[in-house]
């Protein structure tokens, strides 16, 4: 897994637009391909979270040219009334300029919005600069309070203006119908919509994906046919276009079923569509006389194609159409609009002739999730819904704050990376039950499927939280017989007061086998620390699913899914198996009591899945900003002010940038791992750091620090904001530190959050800025006298002892208050934090690795206080973006391969030096002769706090290493220090500093300079006596000092 990997992506967007066959991407991600290949200028409309430009943002900051041989300009939009003004307007001025269509991303929300300004530019010319909209068929329903399915928004906004209309099904077809819709926008300006929430996260194979040449010469193939008065009478020569060129076999209506059938169902959308094509092959073989019509080109909608495939022999037309609400469906006079279509299409063909079709209207509103049962009710058969025998299903629930969330994006890798196997994964939120439950499907199938639907009878179901089990009914889409692993001690006592009565009837009712896996019989193993429990799970995962594997079989999954990007070694990977199923893993014998459970009252309608809330979880939701806006007073006057500045940048010399309160160059990168390597409960907190630097070219030689750009914490700033009377919402221009000139717009919770050192050490100039606002006499004579001489006693025991913050100051002076601009300029910008780099970017080209320890203390009056950033960082789950710079830094390695480098270093100053070992390791991999390689470090306990032991090790066994002295101070009765055990090889050391002209480094706190100091001063002595000579050993480290050989980064 060379990319950052995150708990409901597991395959990385791809890096280049190459053709590909069978690899995994979403529905979205392929539509955005085509896009980019296609288009010199794209829009995008995506609600955050959405990630309907992830891939095109991707691709542009990797400088990929599409098929023009340019990167295209990406223009990033929010939905709004009027949302099509920008649009229009830029295709207006691109006309003849603008290369290929103008690409627009966005979701049936969006087109609905846009409706009013394309309401009255429609009929714009459209050759020269197309439109192309690539819509998703998404909106929130704040009435269900979840994510819908929104078709009917795109429906009726192409027929009230005109607009062409063209769908498609599955990942698949993506590329190809994007590539249609933007041929058929040449004519008239057309929308590819495509299925909803699942298209936009569900992975799945895409099958044959174009490169960005083929993709161009397809649409151009279409366009030379494509008649511009016309769409009616080009729809059938640019399908038959497609087909030859693809080997497709797209249709404006497709028809599935018998050659004779008396019932016909008429479909428009994705999980519609496929799920209905599906089971009317399975029902027709059976011997049923039915079938139905994918409508793919809806609009126009082209009455001569439909009557084309409707067989004569239809009595009964059936639309599954879909409306705006549940009030919509029970209305009997109200019709979808996919009805109104076919019913007037029907009315025109047969008139009132007694033999034609009689058309009803399947109304369903736009949270109705389609199931496999219901399409087999529709038609009227018996049939009882079973497992597919070539697919495997499997259901996770977690809770969203889980240690373990990524174990079915891992496993979803590990299996795609079978050629025998083909997965699917995809990924549900309820934000709300639980304090956030995480749904997550797997389909594992020895052959490509596509199967946009929700899982009905799972194989196996993960329940690694117990108490979602009085939330959602776990067990209502499983098979009878399902396998369940619940995440638990095998005690039927404790299990039985934990799950729910709706459980334990179910069980019964089910005949589950049950399994449970006890995490604390494992712990926190030294060797996988950080990812036991989910390695854990997915052992029991293994086990379960595929019983017939072996534990060296097991073992290798675990270290494809874990361990390509970690020091894991197979064996340390056999003994957790070995120890997991020996331990920790068992059956579970379910009580016969369970069946005479009585399902209590709140437990008997639960449902039995998650109904989309959204598309991340609480973690990762910007929640602190919008929750706090929602409930505050806005300032009018501060909005407009913004608003002026961000819609004519012109006038008020304004911009929009990345930090731009910050004087170096900033990237933002993703955090790829946050792995304690500490023990849990030991006193120091010390965790390798991992960030994805993937497309943001980002560089960084050896040597370097990583500046990182922390936040204050969302709580603190809040509880803040609350006692000082600001609302959060507040509009503020916050000064750059090093630059006044340069003002930054924010809302206040924003600039407490991310600008100011709001629970920073205030300096003395700051209660000299407060005192005047003080109104009470006292307080504002304390004040000053802080400010002065008098008060530098009490100052330093506020800085020193008692660790005030501004916020503590504040707190205290209550009559000063100043107002929410005055406070951005007398509060201090928060810095940023610089972090030794970890890596060599040889080794890690799109990584950076810190080793960080958290930094706590308490303070004269019992309050824990930690260091803002460390802390921070510690905290933040992967996938998380984080603003970035690079520090250069007087570390370097020797102009030579061949000089010895010696390196010496307490606690976290050992990160640097695994960056030079691993430039090492890269030297001698191009063939290059490298030098001896000595390495001291001295930490508390050796079990506790050899940091990178295990890399160390392992590259002294590689013959990299030369030697390393490693000082445990408090393992052994006397104390040992790193200065001890650089003075036991002096004479090996003599010769790789002086003979050799070797490098001496000292990284990690200051306490030690003076004794590692007189190490050197020793070898230069030691030196200097073996050959007779006198030297001012002071002089010569300073020299040493000055020339680079002895390099000192301390703290």
């Amino acid at each position: 897994m060379s990319e950052v990997q995150i708990y409901d992506a597991p395959f990385p967007v791809p890096g280049t637009l190459e053709a590909s066959s069978d690899s995994y991407s979403t529905h979205q991600i392929e539509v955005q391909k085509a896009a980019y290949a296609l288009s010199s200028s794209i829009f995008s409309y995506s609600p955050e979270s959405f990630n309907l430009d992830t891939a095109i943002n991707k691709w542009i900051g990797l400088s990929q040219h599409n098929s023009h041989g340019t990167v295209p300009a990406l223009t990033q939009l929010e939905t709004r009334s009027g949302a099509a003004s920008v649009l229009l307007g830029y295709q207006g001025a691109a006309a003849g300029i603008s290369k290929g269509p103008i690409s627009v991303l966005a979701t049936s929300a969006t087109l609905t919005a846009m409706s009013p300004v394309l309401s009255q530019h429609i009929n714009a010319a459209t050759s020269s600069s197309p439109l192309a909209f690539n819509v998703a068929a998404l909106d929130y329903d704040n009435e269900a309070g979840s994510l819908v399915t929104d078709y009917v928004s795109a429906l009726e906004t192409a027929r009230n203006l005109g607009l062409g209309l063209v769908a498609s099904h599955s990942i698949s077809e993506a590329q190809a119908i994007s590539i249609l819709a933007s041929a058929l926008s040449s004519i008239v300006p057309t929308a590819h919509v495509y299925g909803g929430i699942r298209a936009i996260r569900e992975s799945n194979k895409s099958g044959e994906s174009l490169s960005a040449e083929e993709i161009s010469a397809t649409y151009k193939a279409l366009v030379s046919v494509a008649n511009s008065d016309s769409l009616n009478s080009s729809a059938s020569a640019l399908f038959d276009t497609l087909n030859a060129r693809l080997g497709t076999s797209f249709q404006p209506f497709e028809y599935t079923g018998a050659s004779l059938p008396g019932t016909v169902v008429v479909t428009f959308g994705s999980t519609e569509s496929t799920l209905t094509k599906q089971i009317v092959k399975t029902l027709v073989q059976d011997g049923s006389s039915i079938g139905v019509i994918n409508v793919r080109l809806y609009s126009p909608f082209l009455d001569s194609e439909f009557f084309k495939v409707l067989p004569t022999s239809t009595k009964k037309i059936i639309v599954l159409g879909q409306v705006a609400n549940e009030s919509v469906v029970t209305d009997s006079v109200a019709h979808s609009q996919l009805y109104r279509d076919v019913a007037t299409a029907v009315s025109l063909k047969f008139g009132f002739a007694v033999a034609s079709p009689v058309v009803y209207d399947h109304k369903y509103s736009r949270n109705h999730i389609w199931s496999q049962q219901e399409i087999y009710d529709l038609f009227g058969s018996s049939v009882t819904l079973t497992a597919r025998a070539d697919i495997k299903e499997t259901v996770f629930w977690d809770v969203d704050d889980s240690s373990i969330i990524d174990t079915p994006g891992r496993l979803a890798h590990t299996i795609s990376l079978d050629g025998s196997s083909t997965v699917s994964h995809f990924s549900k939120y309820d934000n709300e039950a639980q304090g956030g439950v995480i749904e997550t499907q797997l389909r594992v199938s020895s052959s490509s499927f596509n199967s946009p639907y929700p899982v009905e009878q799972a194989d196996l179901v993960v329940v690694n939280n117990l108490a979602i089990t009085k939330s959602f009914n776990v067990l209502g889409n499983v098979k009878q017989g399902v396998k369940v692993i619940i995440s638990s001690k095998n005690n039927v006592e404790e299990i039985s007061k934990a799950v729910s009565s709706n459980f334990k009837r179910a069980a019964i009712a089910k005949e589950i086998s049950l399994y449970a896996i006890d995490f604390e019989a494992i712990g926190d193993e030294a060797e996988t620390q950080g990812r036991t429990h989910s390695m854990v799970n997915q052992i029991a995962f293994w086990k379960t699913f595929s019983p017939e594997l072996t534990i060296n079989q097991i073992t290798t999954k675990i270290v494809t899914a874990n361990g390509v990007d970690t020091e894991l070694v197979a064996a340390t990977v056999a003994r957790l198996v070995e120890k997991v199923l020996e331990t920790a893993f068992s059956t579970v014998e379910i009580p016969k009591e369970w069946a005479e459970e009585e399902i209590k009252e709140e437990e008997q309608l639960l449902p039995s899945s998650i109904t989309s809330i959204s598309f991340i979880k609480n973690g990762d939701k910007p929640s602190e900003e919008s929750e706090a806006a929602a409930a505050a007073i806005v300032s009018h006057e501060s909005w407009v002010e913004a608003a002026k500045q961000l819609t004519f940048p012109e006038a008020f010399s304004s911009s929009n940038q990345l930090r731009p309160d910050l004087p170096v160059q900033n990237f933002i990168a993703k955090v790829k791992e946050n792995r304690r390597v500490t023990p849990e409960g030991y006193e120091r907190h010390i965790f390798h750091f991992e960030l994805d630097i993937s497309g943001t070219g980002l560089k960084y030689a050896i040597g370097e620090a990583l500046g990182v750009h922390a936040r204050n914490d969302a709580s603190q700033v809040r509880h803040f904001l609350n006692l000082y009377g600001i609302s959060p919402s507040s509009i503020v221009s916050v000064p750059s530190k090093d630059d006044v000139n340069i003002l930054e717009t924010r809302t206040a919770f924003q600039a407490f959050r991310d600008n100011l050192d709001l629970f920073g050490k205030p300096p003395k100039k700051f209660y000299e800025s407060l005192a005047p606002f003080a109104t009470d006499k006292a307080e504002r004579e304390h004040l000053e006298k802080l400010a002065s001489a008098a008060g530098a006693e009490e100052l330093k025991r506020r800085a020193e002892v008692d660790f005030d913050t501004f916020a503590d100051i504040l707190e205290e002076f209550k009559s000063a208050r100043p107002s929410l601009a005055q406070l951005a300029t007398i509060i201090s910008p928060l810095k940023r934090r610089e972090y030794s780099i970890a890596s060599s970017q040889h080794m890690h080209p799109n990584e950076v690795h810190l080793l960080i320890v958290v930094v706590d203390w308490e303070d004269s009056k019992g309050r824990k206080r930690y260091g803002q950033c460390s802390r921070y960082l510690s905290r933040l789950p992967v996938g998380t973006e984080l603003v970035v710079s690079v520090k250069p830094s007087v570390m370097k390695l020797p102009p030579t391969p061949q000089q010895p480098i010696i390196m010496s270093g307490l606690g976290t100053g050992l990160a640097p030096f695994k960056a030079l070992i691993e430039e090492k390791v890269w030297q001698k991999a191009q063939g290059q002769e490298i030098g001896e390689i000595y390495l001291y470090l001295g930490s508390r306990h050796q079990r506790e706090e050899y940091l990178y032991g295990e890399i160390w090790e392992a590259y002294k066994d590689a013959g990299i290493i030369t030697h390393i002295g490693a000082a445990f101070s408090r393992d052994q009765p006397q104390k040992i220090y790193i200065q001890d055990r650089i003075r036991e090889s002096l004479d090996d050391l003599v010769e790789a500093f002086v003979d050799k002209k070797g490098y001496f480094y000292l990284c990690g706190p200051t306490w030690p300079v003076p004794d590692i100091t007189a190490c050197l001063s020793d070898i230069l002595e030691k030196d200097a006596f073996k050959k007779g000579l006198k030297i001012d050993v002071d002089k010569e480290i300073e020299e040493l000092k000055e020339c680079g050989r002895y390099v000192l980064e301390v703290y």
